[in-house]
């Protein structure tokens, strides 16, 4: 289930040669996201099908849109820095009044969106 959130994208300015990914192919979140709607459209011609199925769909569904629309789970860097990549921005650290990954400081712009983001400094 942890490759379900993302469908990290190589970036690759510097032309650097990739490694081999170690990933299950298609088991990422656009995969999910076509198996919720296998699944309801299953449950939708079963009357008898479990309101529990439903609902937790409809969850993973609302969910995996969300994952989908975080600008960090669709891509992955790729350069001298991280020949490896950066697993989605997992590698990049900011501080803002603490060390943070880039991927928990875009979390925390996103639940106060209500106010302007706070400057972060790239610490590598």
């Amino acid at each position: 289930m942890a490759t379900w959130h993302f469908a990290d994208t190589a970036y690759n300015p510097e032309n650097i040669t990739l490694p081999i990914s170690t990933r299950v192919p298609g088991e990422d979140v656009m995969w999910a996201l076509q198996g919720c709607m296998e699944t309801f459209s299953s449950v939708a011609k079963n009357p008898a099908s479990s309101p529990w199925i439903w609902s937790f769909q409809l969850r993973a569904l609302i969910h995996f849109v969300g994952d989908v629309h975080q600008p960090l789970h669709n891509g992955q860097l790729f350069d001298h820095q991280f020949p490896n990549g950066d697993e989605g921005g997992n590698l990049y650290v900011v501080f803002l009044f603490q060390p943070l990954f880039c991927v928990a400081y875009w979390g925390l712009q996103v639940h106060h969106a209500d106010s302007p983001p706070e400057p972060a400094l790239y610490l590598g």
